[in-house]
């Protein structure tokens, strides 16, 4: 009995690699399960083309074979390292083996399902990556010996202070290890050669792979280390990682750059520079790159379609998270009051930037973490985000800054654009915008913060749609006073509206050319409608988090009507004629990344074709002919 029970410690001893082949088996379905929660969020993973499928079945591949050597390890050396039972380790490892296989086979099928291309050159690109990745593995193990051998001779005072398991008597490092650092070596050489740029960037599919590399990989070094001593997985892994967030400088920055104190843009003289008598706002919703592209296609397709008439009277966009990037690329459009390029403004926003974030995660954020004295602490994701989002044509120049915009504004020539935030550590919005409000109970300003410093529109973007996990949290780059860090705006109202409002009343307090105000809400998705059904006891688990959520978003639209109504009533009162018209995608399916497939392109342009009633409220009210 006792024999049995130590036999049942090897199910422990692999968890790592069978948390692996778990992965392998349950992502590609989590992620591709129409209708679940994460399909929103991680189905445009998988959209990728027969290169990056090449690409991906090799890593596969590579990562399934790395789980059995690992595997190996454990069955061959751990009776040595851990006190257990002898068993065949060669017959139990096929067993293993034919496991990983059947997920990765799994993998590779769901992914080649959904790819885009042929039938043949997903299959063609299918068979090149497998017989890629065997390849290497031949040519590493036919040059490995020598290596091997000047590997075993280096380590030998070190295997011989880690206990058994690692070295026979004589101190030769025992079968599998060497094989296993072959692995290792394989996957660092190709780490850096993407790291690096030496290969073309990979999608963001092939980034989580390697990710997955890499912790499987550390996870089973530390785990058969470390088991032998009863030591915890995760605190062994926590303690140098927490040593490095406590003694280097791990933080997450965005630039600015310092910039003569501006004279301020009221409400009331942005308001009073409009040529017309009548001033539309426009609040745009956040919700990545479905909120990005619906903002972009309601904006240039209204201008378009209204002969260049409604772009000039845009006194105000008020925007958050993905519908502030759709806002920038219209806003950059405008010149000398008119906005032109409205196809690239579309093109510009519907473009994935999915993989230069994956990338940055992969390829520059998770090195910080284990060498952050080697890093920029300008280089991450958010960062790269940027490069994505400013190498799109119709971005503004890299050295527009906001300031720029402003005294375009002040001169009537583009619109206020108020890019929401939220600063994390106290909850306040945080107002990046080229129109002063001033600070007041639960609402900050950038230029108020931080009045020597400017922005790039893309930054201010990028902060604006600074949500978890796929933007970090990050503090501006210079020695302020208040080094606050900023996140989505979303947090507080992902719809823009209040912003807008406040704007609204301010500048309309005292008399001016502007009599008529049209509010031009873009809406990125249907709300989705709720699930009624009986649950089990473990529901009351997620009930709080799930009623947390809910209300969040029920009450963001509760507030926000009462302000519009709110709004209404006062600019009547004061002799306004008001209007509100919605321009709200006709379905609850929106992705929440940052990459639309090909069918979800088409959704939007087809979602734009069934919006005339409303473009017609809009003409009626501008009394366009």
């Amino acid at each position: 009995m006792r024999e049995r029970g130590l036999i049942l410690a090897y199910p422990y001893l692999l968890r790592v690699p069978l948390l692996g082949a778990a992965f392998l088996a349950l992502f590609p379905f989590i992620s591709l399960h129409r209708g679940g929660a994460a399909y929103y969020l991680l189905h445009g993973i998988f959209d990728i083309t027969p290169m990056d499928l090449f690409f991906v079945s090799g890593q596969v591949a590579l990562l399934v074979t790395t789980l059995v050597v690992v595997t190996f390890l454990v069955l061959s050396n751990g009776p040595a390292r851990f006190g257990l039972p002898e068993v065949d380790a060669m017959r139990a490892v096929r067993w293993f083996a034919l496991l990983y296989a059947a997920a990765g086979v799994f993998f590779l099928a769901r992914t080649t399902g959904v790819a885009r291309g042929g039938t043949a050159q997903k299959a063609a690109a299918l068979a090149a990556g497998c017989m890629a990745a065997a390849g290497l593995v031949v040519l590493g193990r036919a040059v490995w010996p020598k290596p091997a051998a000047w590997l075993s001779l280096m380590m030998k005072a070190l295997t011989g202070q880690l206990g058994p398991g690692y070295s026979d008597d004589k101190g030769i490092l025992l079968p599998g290890h060497g094989f296993a650092t072959l692995c290792l070596a394989i996957f660092s050489a190709l780490y850096l050669l993407i790291a690096l740029g030496a290969i073309p960037r990979t999608s963001t599919l092939c980034s989580v792979l390697n990710l997955v590399f890499v912790v499987v990989y550390l996870m089973s070094g530390v785990a058969f280390l470390c088991d032998r001593f009863r030591i915890p997985v995760l605190l062994a892994l926590a303690v140098p990682l927490l040593a490095t967030a406590r003694w280097f400088d791990t933080d997450f920055y965005f630039a600015a750059v310092r910039a003569n104190r501006v004279e301020a843009l009221t409400p009331a003289r942005l308001m009073a520079a409009s040529p017309y008598d009548t001033a539309v706002i426009v609040s745009a919703q956040g919700g990545g790159i479905q909120a990005a592209a619906w903002t972009a296609e309601v904006l240039a397709r209204l201008d378009e379609t209204l002969g260049g008439e409604f772009a000039p009277r845009v006194r105000l966009i008020s925007s958050v998270s993905g519908g502030s990037l759709g806002a920038m690329y219209f806003s950059a459009g405008y010149h000398g009051g008119k906005v032109s390029g409205h196809e690239a403004i579309i093109r510009a926003a519907r473009a994935s930037s999915l993989d230069e974030i994956a990338f940055g995660l992969v390829y520059r954020d998770l090195p910080r973490i284990f060498l952050p004295f080697a890093s920029s602490r300008l280089t991450d994701r958010g960062a790269a985000a940027e490069r994505a989002w400013s190498a799109q044509p119709g971005a503004p120049a890299g050295t527009v800054m906001l300031g720029q915009w402003r005294e375009e504004t002040r001169r009537g020539q583009r619109p206020a654009n108020i890019f929401n935030a939220m600063a994390a550590e106290t909850g306040q919005r945080c107002l990046i915008s080229t129109v002063d409000l001033g600070r007041s109970s639960g609402r900050r300003e950038f230029a108020e913060m931080y009045p020597e410093l400017d922005l790039k529109p893309v930054t201010a973007v990028r902060l604006s749609a600074s949500f978890p996990y796929v933007a970090p949290a990050a503090r501006v780059a210079a020695e302020v006073h208040e080094p606050y860090h900023l996140v989505d705006g979303g947090y507080f109202d992902n719809y823009g509206i209040l912003s807008a409002v406040d704007v609204l009343l301010a500048g309309t307090a005292e008399p001016g050319p502007v009599k008529r105000v049209l509010l031009v809400d873009i809406v990125a998705a249907q709300e989705p409608s709720a699930a009624l059904k009986t649950r089990g006891w473990f529901y009351q688990v997620l009930a709080p988090p799930e009623a947390l959520l809910a209300m969040r978003n029920t009450a963001q639209v509760s507030r926000n009507y009462d302000d519009v109504r709110m709004a209404r009533l006062i600019l009547e009162s004061r002799g306004f004629e008001f209007e509100q018209v919605t321009f709200r995608f006709p379905s609850e399916e929106a992705p929440l990344s940052w990459h639309l497939t090909q069918h979800e392109e088409e959704a939007i342009g087809e979602a734009w074709t069934r919006q005339q009633r409303e473009v017609q409220d809009v003409k009626e009210f501008l009394r366009l002919p």
